[in-house]
């Protein structure tokens, strides 16, 4: 990488960083009348994608209707082009920070980034010094997102086993490396729910978190007042999937992941309570309605 680029990089880095550590743990963002929030699951490099979701629902400047995109996290690993990725959606951040929202993954770590190819990646560039300011953007991003006033909690992972408010989680420090996160910040970035609708949660067999049942579930949404959990960090066949009678939508937006042949999806908040499942065709490059879900909004 050239002297130029790599002063550039340092300032979008910086800019992203200061940005970041201005939001809450769980960013609170209101959308009403004819706004829409499209909610982007792991994209892991896939920087195509995320193109292609920019084009069709983002305008930036030109964006009046207050549209916005929500990233669920997970931008790097697993993919040679993911220093290219993330630094596009960190662009978007900072040249957009009211009108896009980026959330931290489970990927967005020292030691998984030490396994999984984004450090490799930074090294291969000539860059990996730099891994410390990523790193610092990493452990500011947000955890969770709440969108009102259809009140859906977004989080890459899952919801906590223990009875958590949202309160609770605006407490908890920006911490950096998996060894030093508290055990809700672990959940919120590493859990997944049971794919089996059973009641009990368990411990993961990811090694990491919790594998959620439908009684915890229950409890921090009648906690927390939460009609629909939003999430990604499972790379279902179909690409998403609705769970525990639908108030789970898991959604996952990098088509054919690793050894996986699994659709590319988003979701879409509209501000009248309705949220969309789009599917990513090979045909024309658009995202079409696959599902669809209406939630009630009071005094509507």
């Amino acid at each position: 990488m050239e002297l130029e680029q790599k002063e550039e990089l340092v300032d979008l880095l910086t800019d992203a960083s200061v940005i970041a550590g201005g939001f809450p743990r769980v960013v609170d963002a209101k959308i009403s009348g004819d706004q829409c929030v499209t909610v982007i699951g792991d994209t892991h490099g896939d920087i195509d994608t995320v193109k292609k979701i920019e084009r069709q629902f983002f305008q930036g400047q030109e964006n009046a209707a207050g549209d916005r995109l929500l990233f669920l996290g997970d931008y790097v690993d697993r993919d040679v082009r993911d220093i290219e990725n993330i630094n596009y959606i960190l662009n978007l951040l900072v040249k957009y920070p009211n009108k896009v929202i980026l959330l931290r993954g489970n990927h967005e770590e020292y030691f998984i980034n030490a396994d999984y190819g984004f450090l490799d990646n930074l090294e291969r560039q000539g860059i990996g010094d730099y891994y410390g300011l990523y790193e610092e953007v990493f452990k500011r991003l947000p955890l969770a997102c709440f969108l009102h006033d259809m009140s859906i909690f977004c989080c890459h992972g899952m919801t906590p086993v223990e009875i958590t408010t949202i309160a609770d989680i605006n407490k908890l420090e920006k911490t950096a490396r998996l060894g030093n996160f508290e055990p809700i910040m672990m959940q919120l970035l590493w859990n997944d729910p049971q794919a089996e609708d059973d009641e009990s949660s368990f411990p993961s067999l990811r090694g990491v978190g919790f594998t959620v049942g439908r009684q915890d579930l229950d409890g921090f949404m009648a906690a927390n007042g939460i009609n629909l959990v939003i999430r990604s960090h499972q790379a279902f066949p179909e690409g998403y999937r609705f769970l525990f009678d639908r108030k789970v939508l898991s959604i996952f937006s990098r088509p054919n992941y690793g050894i996986n042949t699994n659709d590319a999806t988003i979701a879409r908040v509209h501000g009248d309570g309705r949220v969309d499942v789009l599917k990513a065709s090979t045909e024309d490059e658009k995202f079409s309605i696959i599902d669809t879900l209406k939630l009630e909004i009071p005094g509507s």
